[in-house]
């Protein structure tokens, strides 16, 4: 899996993936845990904490449909 850069949201290190998964990495594991997901994926891109339990996604661009203008809002939080 090929990382995009990451960033700190909460103390945690957070990366995106080409896929578009959002993982998180888990210290007490060493390993990246899925988090969320930008639809579609893209490249280029920021990512910022946003509010609790979300990030949002600027810019940025994919294969298939271009640049992107808009803003995504990713949610962050785990599901039961």
């Amino acid at each position: 899996m090929i990382h995009q850069p990451g960033w700190s949201s909460g103390g945690k290190l957070i990366v995106t993936t080409f896929e578009g998964d959002v993982e998180q990495f888990e210290e007490s594991t060493k390993t990246w845990q899925k988090v969320g997901k930008m639809k579609p994926a893209r490249f280029f891109h920021r990512v910022l904490p946003f509010t609790k339990g979300s990030l949002i996604a600027i810019g940025g661009a994919n294969m298939e449909e271009g640049k992107f203008l808009e803003l995504e809002v990713i949610s962050t939080l785990k599901k039961n």
